[in-house]
């Protein structure tokens, strides 16, 4: 009982300092990644309204709309979840920590499935980062073609060419949305796969915790449980 009676207070104060601290983070980081997203979309259209034509073939309207969508997006994730890399390990640690206090060895059970699902998360995100590296090379191969039809409008209405084109167009976007299932699908799995661990990590430790001989109370579950739900927010990132 001594055990409990000190992990439960500590508990309680981690839990209302994370509450304040995590918000904060995010109210933050959301207000410093837009200001950053939208700085860079400001400079990449000033700065497309300044090329010369040699950089206009070179960097052609589907490039920049992805610059000034896709890439400070990319910009905008950074600086909201950039401090995770080094923060996700302090409160893996520090929460395992808080674990062991409460079930002893049975922690290393459910380090053992967090190490087992970090390669596959791991496979997962890099076929992520290829789908997203088509998905920007197809929208702007998109965006081309749809800037050309624009342009030619008047050819290709004189010379009844608007079948041939619509085809080339629907093609591309046809690829383009297998591209974006597939990211979907990929995506999801990964989401599933990142809610489902603080479970899987939970049933797993306490399995061990009850294989044991030891008695699984009240006391036991529900700091445990706290502490794996404070534990998927690291897992996530």
């Amino acid at each position: 009982m001594k055990a409990d009676s000190g992990v439960n207070p500590l508990l309680n104060e981690v839990l209302a300092i994370q509450l304040i601290a995590i918000n904060q983070y995010f109210l933050l980081g959301m207000t410093q990644g837009i200001y950053v997203r939208t700085a860079v979309t400001a400079i990449v259209y000033r700065k497309s309204l300044r090329l010369c034509t040699s950089a206009r073939n070179k960097f052609g309207s589907g490039k920049i709309v992805n610059m000034m969508s896709i890439d400070s997006e990319m910009l905008n994730r950074v600086v909201q979840y950039g401090h995770m890399v080094w923060s996700a390990l302090v409160q893996i640690i520090i929460s395992l920590v808080l674990l062991y206090r409460v079930i002893g060895v049975a922690t290393f059970a459910g380090v053992a499935v967090m190490i087992i699902l970090v390669p596959i998360q791991g496979r997962l995100a890099k076929v992520l980062a290829h789908l997203r590296a088509a998905v920007v090379r197809v929208t702007d191969e998109r965006i081309k073609l749809t800037n050309e039809i624009l342009h030619g409008i008047r050819v290709i209405k004189f010379y009844a060419w608007e079948k041939p084109y619509l085809k080339r167009t629907m093609d591309v976007r046809d690829r383009e949305l297998n591209v974006l299932l597939k990211q979907l699908i990929i995506r999801t799995l990964n989401g599933a796969i990142v809610f489902a661990s603080p479970a899987l990590v939970a049933a797993a430790a306490f399995s061990v915790y009850s294989l044991q001989g030891e008695e699984l109370t009240a006391s036991k579950i529900f700091p445990a449980l706290t502490i794996f739900n404070i534990i998927r927010y690291p897992l996530t990132f």
